[in-house]
Formats: C-alpha cells, structure tokens, sequence
C-alpha cells in the first residue's frame, strides 16, 4: 500500500486491472477487482515463447499463431464470454499440416495473407479477397480467388506488411509486391527485391509509409519504405 497526504492527484487511467493515479508527479497503482475470464488452451510453454498474435480489421477477433499448431482465433461478440478456437480453413495449402503451420500474417488489399512454413519458406499465401472469405485459400484463376506467391531469392519469410502493396521480410531479402492494376490478384503480381538486410522473426512496426524491422541478430532496425501509385 502506498499512503500519500496531500498535493493534487488526477487519474491516469487502468491498465491490465491497475488503476494508476498521478499525485504530486508520483504515479501510484491499485489493483482494481473485477470479473476474470480462464480459457482452457493446448498450448505449451514452447508455443508460447513462439507465438505471434494478428487483431482482425474489426479489432473484435485476434488471431494466435504458434507455427507447431493449426492457427486459433480468440473472439468476442460483444455479448458472449471470449472464445478461443480453431481456424477452419477452406481450400487449405497442402503443406500447412501436423507441426508445420504459418508464422506470421497480415491482412492487406482486402485478403488474409500468411506464411512461415517450413516446408516452403519463401512461399506467401493470399485468401480468397472480401472479409467473408478471409478463411478461403482455395486457389484459382479469377480476380477474386486466393493465390500463392514465391519470393524470387533463398530466405523463409519473417513477416507481412503493408498496406495496398505487400511488403515481406524475409531471412536475407526484403521484397515489395505490386500489381499492375492497383490491387493483387492472381496473373498480375511482381516480386521486386528492395533490399538485403534480413530479419529477425518479429512483427514490423508501421510507421508512415514504412515500417520498422529488426535485423536478424536483433541489434539493428531498419525501414522499408513503400509508394502508393494511383491508377
């Protein structure tokens, strides 16, 4: 417990169940009480040293990714408790099975993007486009179906970014994905190297029209740097 007398105090606001109070420039916390909620998981400590966590665009819906099992979602509606649960792909990429499953994602020019994978590690997969189908990799040949992108140099993927451009990071090149019409689909994509730093596998950092990534031994960052062209 802390005891102050005196001196004028505002509330700094609540994080993670503390509420903090700055009195006289002295920031000082209580635990606030309230409802918890348990969720029964299969992870080990191992995933969870590994896990990297993508907010949905509705920011109601975060998306677990551990790369040793099958992608999860924790949701919530707003009414119903938190629910964590499996991904259930359609059109599922063939090698994403047993304990070899994407490692990073993004959500970009309206498609689910993901990667990571093990047994081919410069391959990018894009969902088929429109928010309903961001569960949907079944390749195709139209505007709208998913897509499965090679980066053109050795190196796993690290991470996705980007915007209306895709932005990869991978262990000794970073690319930018571009179309010729403005938007990625299936018969018009480029793969253009940008730069060969590598990188660690961490999320980057958006910051204006780039984003921040750390190089591979973690001491280092760098900035990739995108232009939007309108057509």
């Amino acid at each position: 417990k802390v005891l102050v007398k005196g001196g004028d105090y505002s509330t700094h606001g609540t994080i993670f169940g503390v509420q903090y109070r700055d009195i006289d420039s002295v920031t000082v916390g209580k635990v606030i009480t309230g409802p918890q909620y348990t969720l029964a998981h299969t992870y080990t400590q191992t995933d969870i040293v590994g896990m990297r966590t993508y907010m949905h665009p509705s920011e109601k819906t975060m998306y677990i990714l551990t790369g040793l099992k099958a992608p999860k979602r924790l949701r919530y509606d707003g009414t119903t408790p938190w629910v964590l649960e499996d991904v259930t792909f359609t059109g599922k990429p063939a090698v994403w099975e047993a304990d070899d499953w994407p490692t990073c994602m993004t959500f970009s020019g309206g498609r689910m993007w993901m990667s990571g994978i093990r047994a081919k590690p410069n391959a990018v997969w894009g969902s088929k486009s429109g928010t309903a189908n961001y569960h949907d990799f079944t390749i195709g040949a139209t505007a709208d179906d998913a897509l499965e992108i090679e980066m053109t140099r050795r190196g796993s993927v690290r991470w996705l970014g980007g915007n209306k451009d895709l932005l990869v990071g991978t262990a000794t090149t970073e690319y930018i994905i571009t179309s010729d019409g403005g938007v990625i689909i299936p018969g018009d994509y480029q793969v253009s190297p940008q730069s060969s730093n590598g990188s660690r596998a961490t999320e980057p950092v958006p910051m204006g029209n780039s984003v921040l990534y750390v190089s591979p031994d973690g001491r280092k960052v760098y900035s990739a740097d995108y232009k939007w062209t309108d057509q």
